[in-house]
């Protein structure tokens, strides 16, 4: 008998406050906001079941659910993007949750898929893509 297949849940974290650049999910590029092109590359990932999106901000749910996705509001104080997948995660349960940065398109939804096979394939219960910096410049960038 085949294992089930397990339930992932990509969470994508995006505040409208930002120091740096305030309101940047909702920034257009090309015709769709941000966070749209994140959603849609998340969702497209053949392994990933549920995208949702969790914010602070009315204007980002209301810009999620005008191209029917899904997010959902987080009231509470949450320090990072981390914590607010960790609320989800209480919020909804399931198998697996995959924080997704609300800046960050995958160029291709594959690229999830090969972060998300090898982690459920592991067993461990938390895990983070790191990758070597091997220039001076970039150890110096803030």
């Amino acid at each position: 008998m085949a294992e089930p297949t397990p339930s992932v849940m990509v969470v994508i974290p995006a505040r409208y406050g930002s120091s740096r650049f305030p309101g940047k999910p909702l920034a257009m590029l090309g015709q769709k906001p941000m966070i749209q092109h994140v959603y849609e590359q998340a969702a497209a990932c053949p392994l990933v079941t549920e995208v949702l999106v969790a914010t602070d901000d009315e204007r980002i749910k209301q810009a999620v659910e005008g191209f029917n996705g899904r997010a959902v509001m987080m009231a509470g104080d949450f320090r990072t993007g981390t914590d607010r997948v960790a609320g989800v995660a209480r919020m909804f349960g399931g198998d697996y949750f995959v924080n997704l940065q609300g800046d960050e398109i995958p160029l291709q939804p594959d690229l999830l898929a090969d972060l998300i096979s090898p982690f459920i394939k592991s067993g461990i219960g938390m895990g983070t893509l790191k990758r070597t910096i091997d220039s001076t410049e970039d150890v110096h960038n803030p």
